[in-house]
């Protein structure tokens, strides 16, 4: 746990990854302030989507890296001469992930609701900061969530270019290409995590069918772990070099 904590402070990665993240958030402050919305509903929206798509981008390069960064840089066979047990290298490396991810996905809401807070006062706009923490608070689940998937896809390609294009896809493109397969779509993924995410922020409109929560949070669990296992076993069996 101690190695994998020192890799995460010392190494480049993800500290420009957290920089960027805080950056975009920033960013999306600043416009905000230049251009500004009509009311305190329409700068919630702007924030919760860049602040979502941000740490979701993050925590699959952060999630890919995590898993792949002893095949990349050739220091395996070192990391498993320390510690020969191969599932308590994975539950390190694992645990560190989610717990760097958890505080980077809850400073991101924080600045993003700090901001807009700041902004909307400058303006004179009123702000429901209830819906406000609701909406940029309820994305860390999925940060967490996705960063296994990532993990597990890394884990299973030993490739962070290969895993980040495999997540991306699997979380932002396919839902797209199934829009005209409801009854599959419904299945994937995003969409349990979208759901999810919805009912954590409370941001459900009338009429529209999403799963429930407990539902959407088994169906982010199950696709975690089906992504995550296959990678973890492969991981134990190989002769790895």
């Amino acid at each position: 746990m101690n190695a994998e904590l020192l890799k995460l402070r010392l190494l480049a990665l993800p500290r420009w990854t957290a920089i960027a993240v805080l950056g975009g958030v920033v960013v999306t402050g600043a416009m905000l302030d230049v251009f500004p919305r009509d009311d305190g509903a329409a700068f919630i929206g702007v924030m919760g989507t860049v602040t979502s798509l941000l740490t979701e981008i993050a925590a699959i390069v952060l999630g890919a890296w995590a898993a792949t960064l002893e095949f990349n840089s050739g220091a395996l066979q070192r990391t498993l001469t320390a510690q020969a047990d191969r599932s308590r290298v994975l539950l390190a490396k694992l645990g560190v992930l989610v717990l760097a991810v958890a505080a980077l996905a809850i400073a991101a809401a924080a600045a993003a609701g700090g901001l807009v807070d700041v902004v909307t006062r400058q303006q004179g706009i009123d702000l429901d900061r209830g819906e406000l923490a609701r909406t940029l608070f309820a994305n860390v689940p999925a940060a967490i969530t996705v960063t296994v998937v990532a993990f597990g896809l890394g884990l299973l390609t030993r490739s962070i270019g290969g895993a980040i294009t495999v997540a991306l896809t699997f979380v932002l493109v396919l839902p797209g290409l199934l829009v005209f397969l409801p009854a599959v779509n419904r299945l994937v993924y995003a969409t349990f995590e979208g759901d999810m995410t919805s009912r954590l922020a409370g941001d459900v409109a009338p009429g529209v069918e999403v799963h429930s929560l407990p539902v959407a949070v088994l169906g982010v669990v199950v696709w975690a772990v089906v992504l995550l296992v296959p990678g973890w076993l492969r991981f134990l069996r190989d002769d790895l070099k």
